[in-house]
């Protein structure tokens, strides 16, 4: 059945509440005692022989093995879909692999589908882990929920949140696994921080891509723009693209100034080359209405960090042009077993950058997954 339920948003959208923000986050940390949790050490990661980075999947042979190899078995994965929040449809694939390490839930970031990460599952399979992807609403394969199905939008942040509840307990937890992990991209990220902060209990380990924890707004300080986005919610526009925002731009090239998101020419292309070969699974900017849910989120997020014990490994971009490092670092220092590993020349999509990168964080993942029991 449709999970429904009616709740505020995080913060209520006033015109002007850039004040209040610090106030209410103070409120929201002050609900519970902090706990006692003592910064560990770092993981070696050189402690462990394997997996190394030549193990995976490269740029060079991307285009062939594409074809012949990641997207048959891609297509192979069982697709299915549930209704989510107020019945909105979320669709999934799941990799299953006769004794598995454990399962990988794997959450994309904001306006990424499933298919995106055809390489990244193919790759984790081979190590033997079961994978379990999803789409969030209003993108990939989901349903979306606006007139215009270019517009990124959701009502409440939220209901990322517990359409990733309904996901776990209806569709992974239905098999038993030894462990249970998470790799989650930018936005997917301040989703599976929001989650771990409600069901610490589930996680083994979680590995966060340039997690969406500060939203780079620009020239506005965050809760400037948070205050605009806000007044824009509160007079009922908040189903608008947000300033600056338009449709997906299918003309896109590598070399153009508006590519901040890789320094990878063979995945970039494949990137575009499947969005046009599906337009139905691309999405464009930002309305007003995800603006201020997604800020009140990240706001929140960067003040839990402290709550978990959880281990963590968080992979920033260092050339980022979209998420700020400030509040992922908040939350990794405050974190007892959270530990950053910082990539100086990734752009965004660290899962998606050139070999060197990509490839490191995949086996600096992984060998942190069997760290701790994969």
């Amino acid at each position: 059945m449709a999970q429904t339920r009616p709740r505020p948003s995080l913060w209520p959208s006033l015109p002007f509440v850039g004040a209040v923000v610090a106030l209410t986050l103070s409120a929201v940390s002050g609900c519970r005692a902090d706990p006692d949790y003592p910064k560990q050490p770092p993981f070696d990661f050189d402690s462990m022989a394997t997996p190394v980075p030549a193990d995976f999947s490269s740029e060079g042979e991307l285009a062939a093995r594409y074809l012949a190899d990641i997207l048959p078995l891609y297509e192979m994965g069982e697709a299915g879909a549930f209704p989510g929040v107020e019945g909105v449809s979320i669709a999934y694939r799941a990799f299953r692999v006769p004794q598995e390490r454990g399962a990988v839930v794997l959450l994309p970031g904001r306006a990424e589908a499933m298919l995106k990460y055809a390489e990244i599952i193919a790759d984790i399979v081979d190590e033997g882990y079961s994978v379990f992807a999803m789409s969030h609403r209003g993108q990939g394969e989901s349903g979306r929920m606006t007139e215009d199905p270019q517009l990124g939008y959701v009502e409440y942040f939220q209901d990322y949140v517990d359409d990733l509840d309904h996901f776990v307990n209806a569709v992974v937890r239905r098999s038993e696994h030894p462990r249970l992990f998470l790799l989650a991209h930018s936005m997917g990220g301040a989703v599976a921080l929001l989650y771990l902060d409600e069901h610490p209990e589930v996680w083994s380990a979680v590995a966060l891509s340039a997690p969406m924890l500060e939203l780079d707004t620009g020239a506005f300080p965050e809760a400037a723009a948070l205050s605009i986005a806000s007044g824009v919610c509160s007079r009922g526009s908040g189903k608008s693209f947000a300033a600056g925002q338009t449709g997906f731009n299918a003309n896109l090239a590598f070399d153009d100034a508006d590519n901040t998101v890789t320094h990878s020419r063979a995945r970039f292309d494949l990137k575009m080359a499947t969005l046009r070969e599906h337009p139905e699974l691309a999405l464009g900017g930002v309305s007003y209405r995800w603006l201020c849910e997604a800020l009140q989120a990240t706001s929140l997020v960067q003040t839990l960090g402290k709550y978990s014990n959880v281990p963590t490994l968080l992979f920033q971009a260092g050339s980022d042009k979209l998420v700020r490092p400030g509040g992922q670092n908040r939350y990794c220092n405050e974190a007892a077993r959270c530990q950053k590993v910082v990539y100086g020349d990734s752009y965004h999509e660290v899962l998606m950058e050139r070999d060197a990168i990509r490839n490191d964080a995949l086996t600096k993942a992984i060998k942190f997954y069997r760290a701790w029991g994969g």
